[in-house]
């Protein structure tokens, strides 16, 4: 799929007049983490958070996921070079249960190819909308890194149904212990610590030593009048 914008027809021209050389499969090794970049475009942030998502996919469903960043294909069409890719490494293992992202900036053109064990309508489906939806917007404004994480975030849980990867807030490293009212200090030993219920009938001796003593008094009045 392309993802040109018609911003200048002069631009993609030019970038058509680079001379690329034929890249074969052969050529591009499999990376032992994940993300192969060839152009230097993806930023070592990018990278280690596409990483990450890629353990998270694997650790939580056997599946794999991959990406690879190049200049051109020379010519080639993106999306059989990615399904021979994919086949070539044997991504997602016996289970064919991988994804390839493929981007050839130059060619402007992306790919997410489903490997056999993930390929069926459903989420061919939801593949076709992460290309559309995630990577070819990400990819026209020159993110690339951001492309590829967002890319691999949803693929987790759209086509593997990986457990989401929550991404931390800033601030949110150390969490916050819950409020609790300040503990007393520690009583002398042998000392006997009353229950809460114990002192509860202390308002209304007060009440009833007062009254007694209101009564007390009004007689010793009448008692002086008489």
């Amino acid at each position: 799929m392309s993802f040109a914008s018609p911003l200048s027809t002069l631009a993609f021209l030019v970038a058509l007049a680079v001379p690329a050389g034929a890249v074969e499969v052969a050529d591009l090794a499999r990376p032992a983490d994940g993300l192969l970049d060839r152009t230097g475009r993806v930023p070592h942030e990018s990278i280690a958070e596409f990483r990450k998502i890629a353990e998270h996919i694997r650790r939580e469903t056997g599946g794999e996921i991959a990406a690879v960043v190049i200049d051109s294909l020379g010519g080639k069409e993106t999306s059989a070079f990615a399904r021979e890719m994919s086949e070539s490494w044997r991504l997602g293992g016996d289970d064919a249960r991988g994804v390839l992202i493929l981007v050839a900036l130059q060619d402007r053109q992306v790919e997410l190819t489903l490997g056999r064990g993930l390929d069926d309508p459903e989420r061919r489906a939801r593949a076709a909308e992460i290309v559309r939806d995630t990577l070819a917007p990400r990819l026209k404004t020159g993110d690339v890194g951001e492309a590829l994480v967002a890319a691999a975030r949803e693929s987790a849980t759209r086509i593997f149904y990986a457990v989401e990867v929550v991404e931390p807030k800033a601030g949110d490293a150390e969490e916050k212990p819950a409020d609790r009212p300040p503990e007393s200090a520690p009583s002398p030993p042998g000392t006997m610590v009353p229950s809460g219920r114990s002192f509860e009938w202390v308002p209304y001796a007060i009440g009833v030593a007062v009254l007694l003593l209101g009564l007390s008094i009004y007689g010793a009045v009448r008692s002086e009048k008489s």
